[in-house]
């Protein structure tokens, strides 16, 4: 005796078919793609192994507003740090926190692998900003088209890598590798860990050190924002301008060694951040520029890490 399938179940097993067969020919295309298909199309069938790596870490927020300098000195006034006025406006600066997004709301994009996959021809493309998103970063940066910053590809391929990078100033983005991941932009109004030289330099007392790790940790609640005291090692951290995340603080004084050599004059102040990018699971790029050279618009002659 036959058992007759009614109509609805008839329709569900031929869906379910359906469903199989496209869900098998998705990974053979993808696992075709990656040995003869053009760059980027890869792309379309799922992430790579380290962006999957990287998805399963917890995510930077990405700020829902940007504090201003006037509601960071209403918070220091509350924290009993009136006296520091001058200090905190000048310490405060903005940065922009470069987080995930979809390709079509894209405003820069970052490579975030662990080994970029380079010739010998080229140095690595890191990351690269859409400048009209982030307005005028210095009064001789425009703020239309793109920042692309590059790192030397023997920096690139050493793991320690510390040495030269360059930023290029261009009308149009670079070509983007299909393994650079399309990021949003979003402005954070940020401070210094209190290890900052900057910080330190201000000789605070040990009541106005805990009212300032207080007032840093409220102006990122202000700004819906993750607390990152521990240099937040397992948060993958991207942004332009700002301060690292990072709890070790050599870096400036790195920069004054690689750029004038040992014993140099120059103060580690003179240095700041340009840009960071998370790679991989727990490592960092960072790239530094001289201030008097980001306010002149001389982009080409940076140092750059992997920490």
């Amino acid at each position: 005796m036959k058992t007759r399938m009614n109509p609805d179940q008839s329709s569900s097993t031929r869906r379910g078919l359906i469903r199989k067969m496209l869900r098998d020919a998705a990974s053979t295309t993808g696992k075709v793609v990656k040995v003869v298909g053009p760059p980027g199309l890869s792309t379309l069938f799922g992430p790579s192994e380290t962006q999957a790596t990287q998805d399963s870490l917890p995510s930077a927020r990405r700020p829902t507003g940007c504090a201003s300098v006037e509601e960071l000195v209403l918070l220091a006034h509350e924290e009993g740090l009136s006296s520091r006025e001058e200090a905190l406006r000048a310490l405060a600066t903005r940065s922009w926190r470069i987080t995930p997004t979809t390709r079509n709301l894209a405003h820069a994009w970052a490579w975030t692998d662990e080994e970029p996959g380079l010739d010998s021809e080229h140095d690595w493309l890191a990351v690269q900003i859409h400048l009209k998103r982030t307005g005028h970063i210095s009064p001789k940066v425009p703020d239309v088209g793109w920042l692309a910053l590059f790192v030397d590809r023997s920096v690139a391929l050493d793991h320690n890598g510390a040495g030269r990078g360059r930023a290029v100033l261009q009308d149009e983005p670079v070509p983007i590798p299909s393994d650079m991941r399309p990021m949003a932009l979003n402005p954070e109004l940020v401070l210094p860990r209190v290890w900052h030289a900057a910080v330190q330099d201000l000789e605070l007392s040990e009541a106005e050190s805990e009212a300032y790790v207080r007032l840093r940790s409220r102006v990122q609640d202000v700004q819906g924002v993750e607390h990152d005291d521990e240099g937040g090692k397992t948060v993958p951290y991207h942004r332009i301008l700002g301060y690292p995340n990072e709890t070790v603080g050599v870096m400036p004084s790195q920069c004054v060694a690689l750029h004038h050599g040992e014993g140099s004059a120059e103060p580690e102040t003179a240095w700041r951040l340009l840009a960071q990018v998370s790679v991989g699971a727990s490592r960092r790029r960072y790239f530094w520029i001289l201030e008097k050279d980001l306010e002149a618009g001389r982009l080409a002659d940076l140092v750059t890490f992997m920490r």
